[in-house]
């Protein structure tokens, strides 16, 4: 159940300790210099690791803790510099994280599938890998540094609840990359790009929670509207049930897969003769797709 490293240590193995299903707390020494790919993968029960004071930690590789779903408390020593693709991937209990001081390279997907609530990256961060926080369903708020030179696509991709991202940068710099296109962008000092999705006719304004069609309001409930919002993000991808419970509904959830067609009638009938546009799938679920 406890891991408590000899403070010489230097070097771990890939996958040393991945799948060790009773594995509840691990303590890393300060002499340790990198953590390496998968070095905790698939620990169901890992809940704790701690490293020692003066950590010389610099780098936590690929994997090192992806589907660790009871992660919860980490004290990441401020040395480190990268963080690898998949790192804490579908880490479902980590809800906040202290990024190093040092950090520059966050990889692809590294905090994908988590549920961090807010985002305040460290100075001297440069790089964000694709789809890199995508799926923090409760993540409301992200502020950017200015040192951020390149963000990949779908950086924030699926973060249904995220209200807006503040950014002590050039706009024009970042592009649209930044989040699919679907989240308001606050940009110091005082300026604001809009971004909202719209399809023929209908436009769905996450920043003012609002839904329109053809120009007229349209009252949904919280639901509907982050349903609408998840199909017209993914508009012509055919969306499983299943996809659509752990996207809107949220990881979580324990209920019956059928409050999706009952929550999918109702927001056709609002949308009036745009509701064709959510097509059924038999056997599968839905997808939203113009003409």
């Amino acid at each position: 159940k406890r891991v408590s490293l000899p403070g010489t240590l230097e070097k771990l193995g890939k996958g040393c300790f991945a799948e060790c299903p009773t594995l509840q707390e691990v303590y890393i020494p300060s002499s340790l210099r990198r953590l390496p790919e998968a070095v905790f993968q698939s620990d169901v029960e890992l809940k704790n690791i701690h490293f020692i004071k003066e950590s010389q930690l610099i780098f936590i590789d690929a994997n090192a803790f992806q589907g660790c779903k009871k992660l919860e408390h980490i004290e990441i020593p401020d040395s480190i510099w990268k963080i690898g693709d998949w790192a804490f991937c579908k880490c479902k209990k980590l809800q906040e994280f202290r990024f190093p001081k040092e950090l520059v390279t966050i990889g692809k997907k590294a905090f994908s599938g988590c549920n961090i609530r807010k985002l305040h990256l460290p100075d001297k961060l440069c790089y964000i890998g694709e789809d890199a926080f995508s799926k923090n369903h409760y993540l409301r708020e992200v502020v950017l540094p200015e040192s951020v030179k390149s963000i990949e696509n779908g950086a924030f991709r699926s973060c249904i609840r995220l209200q807006a991202v503040e950014i002590r940068h050039d706009p024009e710099v970042l592009g649209e990359r930044i989040v699919n296109g679907n989240t308001a962008i606050r940009c110091y000092p005082g300026s604001k790009v809009e971004e909202y999705c719209k399809a023929a006719g209908i436009r769905v304004d996450k920043d003012a929670h609002e839904a329109s069609v053809d120009g007229q309001p349209v009252d949904l409930s919280n639901k509907e509207f982050e349903l609408l919002t998840y199909f017209m993000e993914n508009q012509g991808m055919a969306l499983s049930r299943e996809k659509i419970l752990n996207n809107v509904w949220n990881y979580d959830y324990f209920g019956d897969a059928r409050t999706i067609d009952t929550h999918v009638k109702k927001l056709r009938s609002k949308l009036g003769d745009k509701g064709e546009y959510i097509k059924t799938i038999w056997g599968m679920g839905y997808k939203f797709e113009v003409g």
